[in-house]
């Protein structure tokens, strides 16, 4: 990476920070009102979650192509 676009990513999250504190004491109530925002985004990750986790374990079996080398693999855990 860059160093430059490390600093401005670094800027970045430092501003963003001041900026939720400032906000959270100043407009509480307005930030109170849109919760539900942050609240639809977390549930929208958790969504994505599972579906990669199952379509990677069915890539990676899928690419072992032999399935005499899944068994050798089990054996070992």
């Amino acid at each position: 990476m860059n160093r430059r676009i490390g600093s401005l990513i670094l800027y970045g999250m430092i501003v963003g920070a001041i900026l939720g504190v400032l906000g959270g004491y100043f407009l509480s109530e307005f930030f109170l009102s849109i919760s539900f925002l942050g609240t639809m985004f977390l549930n929208a990750l958790k969504m994505v979650v599972v579906p990669l986790i199952v379509a990677s374990m069915i890539v990676g079996v899928a690419s072992l192509g032999d399935i005499a080398r899944l068994g050798r693999t089990a054996e070992y855990c």
